[in-house]
């Protein structure tokens, strides 16, 4: 049985409105990461609201299908039941910065604080996502006295603090630098060891197929591709809805036509694309 099982699932913010999520169906097994990917308006931040049992309980509309968690359907869970096993991370993290807080050490203990867990641990969790997300020189500053990308970093914190079983992260890295998303990818690797479910939605394709087990992509609110990362994201038809081609599958079919590689090989990642290139290289 999977861990989330999200079954002919349709929203419209109003009956009049157009369906935003259209008869969607997939599944997500436990400790595994889904990613999701589609142009913007293609319905991926209504599916995280959706997943986080917030449509169409606290934003209305017309809902139809079902979400279920483990053995419970979503709709079936109050708020505290679902704070405590399902984390969302917004796009915009001013968004989820509750304003309360007067420093970001307080923010990010605001949620377990919550859930009533004891102060020690309250202490040991935050100072460990502090440190894992780099953020210790931020722990006295006010949240909103920050910049964007400080925020999001915050806003991560405050939901990973938590150690939800079902982690869904809306473009986590938007408005990060370089450094900062690879500290965020390389969290998630962490999380999705020690057993976490990550349902993704990111745009960064090469990081996408590194880290998630299976994708779907999305457009107007339908799932129109769906399989393995590297084989969904290497089709060449992706680009019509709105998502960049993985770099090694273009490189693949370079590289094949000037007669540099074999009909049955394949780049699929930095180490392998290296190697090639050093052979076409030294064969020049």
């Amino acid at each position: 049985m999977a861990f989330l099982e999200v079954k002919n699932v349709s929203f419209q913010y109003t009956p009049s409105a157009p369906l935003v999520l259209d008869d969607l169906s997939f599944s997500l097994e436990k400790g595994t990461v889904l990613g999701v990917l589609g142009k913007s308006g293609a319905g991926k931040s209504t599916l995280a609201l959706a997943l986080a049992g917030l449509i169409p309980k606290a934003i209305p509309g017309v809902f139809r299908g079902s979400i279920v968690l483990g053995d419970k359907d979503l709709k079936d869970l109050g708020p505290g039941e679902t704070a405590g096993i399902i984390g969302l991370v917004l796009q915009n993290p001013f968004n989820q910065i509750t304003g309360i807080a007067s420093d970001v050490y307080s923010e990010i203990a605001f949620g377990p604080q919550n859930l009533g867990w004891p102060e020690a641990k309250i202490r040991s969790k935050t100072d460990e996502i502090i440190e894992k997300l780099g953020i210790s020189h931020l722990a006295d500053r006010n949240p909103l006295g920050l910049s964007g990308g400080e925020q999001q970093r915050v806003a991560i914190a405050s939901i990973m603090v938590m150690e939800p079983e079902l982690l869904i992260l809306d473009e986590p890295t938007s408005q990060l630098d370089p450094a900062g998303s690879e500290t965020i990818f390389s969290l998630i690797a962490q999380l999705k060891a020690q057993g976490t479910s990550i349902i993704l939605i990111e745009h960064k394709v090469e990081q996408i197929a590194e880290i998630a087990d299976h994708v779907i992509v999305l457009a107007k609110g339908k799932k129109v591709l769906s399989g393995d990362p590297v084989s969904v994201l290497g089709e060449p038809i992706i680009t019509e809805y709105g998502v960049k081609r993985l770099f090694y599958s273009e490189l693949t079919e370079l590289l094949k036509a000037k007669g540099h590689l074999k009909p049955e090989e394949t780049i699929t990642d930095f180490a392998s694309c290296i190697r090639v290139l050093k052979e076409v290289a030294q064969s020049a």
